[in-house]
């Protein structure tokens, strides 16, 4: 599994989804209902907490400071976790998120330098 071809795969429907605010927001709120539940996320709460908060800011429009490649690599990550028939189906247990838990941790390394600039204007608030 290759998280950066599958999000590269993914960046024409992201682009989709980042110009249309209400797909942004609707992929947002069920990705935030669904990663809470995956058990498996655990170990990057911390910076996916980072990443959410990042998401809504911009989407209220409090926060503008995120470029547009790392929107689409959130996006696809959302994307990406919906998607219950991914390279490994979320339906079996005990597997089944740990793409998921890759894609969100390559995600998270990608922008990992958007989410400092974020939580230090977060801290700043």
């Amino acid at each position: 599994m290759n998280p950066k071809k599958i999000l590269d795969s993914l960046m024409g429907k992201s682009s989709g989804v980042l110009n249309n605010k209400n797909r942004f927001f609707n992929l947002f709120k069920k990705s935030v209902t669904k990663s809470n539940k995956v058990k498996e996320f655990s170990g990057i709460k911390s910076d996916l907490s980072a990443v959410f908060g990042l998401v809504g800011d911009f989407l209220t429009g409090k926060y503008k400071e995120v470029s547009k490649t790392s929107l689409l690599l959130i996006i696809g990550s959302f994307l990406y976790l919906l998607n219950p028939m991914d390279i490994v189906p979320d339906f079996i247990i005990g597997i089944g998120f740990l793409d998921d838990l890759a894609i969100f941790t390559y995600m998270i390394k990608k922008i990992q330098g958007e989410l400092d600039k974020y939580k230090i204007w977060k801290e700043k608030q």
